[in-house]
């Protein structure tokens, strides 16, 4: 059941009765454990949620922007580097980005990273109406692999309850900040990050064969859901193919939820405006403005979303961006219609038409067009 969330609290957090039992506070972050043991008040405990999220892509500006977002000082860190919890998208099921390899963790482990905000909370009656955690774990958006062992879904070709379904039965008022860079650059990088591959040769023939097995499966399946939820499938291939298509992933949070918990940002725009999306953020997450020499300070971090192991691998292939620049093309409107902003058609990062033309012909022209197959409420 939803928690009684308490309305003289900002944040989103509830009272529990306390109970001495030491394993009701161990959660397990990494490869280590770490005794979160709760403040008492009496003999009542104080639980949080986050009050927001930071999601969509990785490798797409989150972590800058949770950088300088964190020295905000009604901001309270939490997870792993402050920043991320991965709850949602992999420790509920015991997963991790290659696959399912560890032990699954309850949603107990997950509301008790949040102690430390809970702490502070009761510290200073003052805070209550200020302070803020904010969870930062891009795959929470897209990454639904999981979904095959929620029993809602058990013995379904495609899901039927995903992650914002549960946060919507759990959650008070949650705000989602959803960066979006480039998906044929980000897919690059990601690729490289997660050391699928080191190289733009290796990305170059990883890309053509992830690319082939989505296109069996979309002209295949009677519904291009079950492609883009298939877990074995997404398990099969070294270039996230399937999470280039933002519009997929957006449309089932706004499904549940209403658009004005959301904020959009292209990664782009937010690089090249910092100051003014920073504005914005705080005016969505209602956090007062801070003074001008720590704004000054929030703007002076340098941009901490470089991959260093993109500089040994060099620039992706002419060819391979051109591919991978058709194959994204009607997913980018799709999404451009859905936010009703053209900027993220992308076509500001285009190269010119004539780089791999015979290479995307080759690719293409063996298969349906995306833009004729079933669309995601199909």
């Amino acid at each position: 059941p939803k928690p009684k969330y308490d309305p003289d609290i900002k944040n989103p957090c509830w009272w529990a009765n306390y109970t001495n039992d030491l394993s009701q506070w161990m959660h397990r972050r990494r490869n280590r454990n770490d005794l979160l043991r709760p403040r008492v008040n009496g003999s009542r405990v104080l639980k949080c949620l986050p009050y927001a999220h930071i999601i969509c892509c990785s490798k797409s500006g989150t972590t800058d922007l949770f950088v300088r977002l964190s020295v905000h000082p009604d901001y309270v860190k939490t997870g792993y580097k402050g920043k991320e919890h991965l709850y949602w998208s992999w420790h509920k099921y015991g997963l991790n980005y290659k696959g399912r390899k560890k032990r699954t963790s309850p949603i107990a482990g997950y509301v008790n990273s949040f102690n430390p905000v809970a702490d502070r909370l009761l510290m200073s009656k003052d805070s209550r109406s200020r302070l803020i955690t904010v969870d930062a774990s891009p795959p929470d958006m897209w990454d639904f692999r999981g979904w095959i062992w929620l029993p809602q879904n058990r013995n379904l070709s495609e899901p039927q309850v995903l992650t914002p379904h549960i946060m919507q039965h759990l959650y008070r008022d949650p705000k989602f900040l959803v960066l979006m860079r480039d998906p044929v650059e980000r897919v690059y990088t990601a690729y490289l990050f997660h050391r699928m591959g080191n190289n733009s040769f290796d990305f170059h023939q990883d890309v053509m064969k992830s690319i082939a097995l989505f296109n069996r499966c979309l002209t295949t399946r009677p519904s291009r859901r079950q492609c883009y939820f298939d877990t074995n499938l997404l398990g099969e291939m070294k270039v996230e193919i399937p999470f280039m298509c933002y519009a997929v992933y957006i449309k089932k949070w706004l499904d549940v939820f209403p658009r004005k918990h959301f904020m959009f940002m292209k990664t782009e725009r937010y690089s090249q405006e910092t100051e003014s999306h920073l504005f914005k953020i705080f005016d969505f997450l209602n956090m007062s403005r801070p003074s001008s020499a720590l704004f000054q300070q929030m703007l002076a971090f340098p941009k901490s979303y470089h991959t260093k192991v993109k500089d040994k691998a060099g620039p992706m292939l002419p060819e391979t961006r051109a591919v991978l620049r058709k194959y994204a093309e009607s997913c980018n409107q799709e999404l451009a219609d859905l936010l009703h902003d053209d900027a993220y058609l992308w076509k500001d990062e285009l190269p010119p038409r004539s780089e791999g033309s015979q290479m995307v012909h080759n690719v293409i022209s063996g298969h349906k067009s995306s833009a004729n197959l079933p669309l995601a409420s199909s």
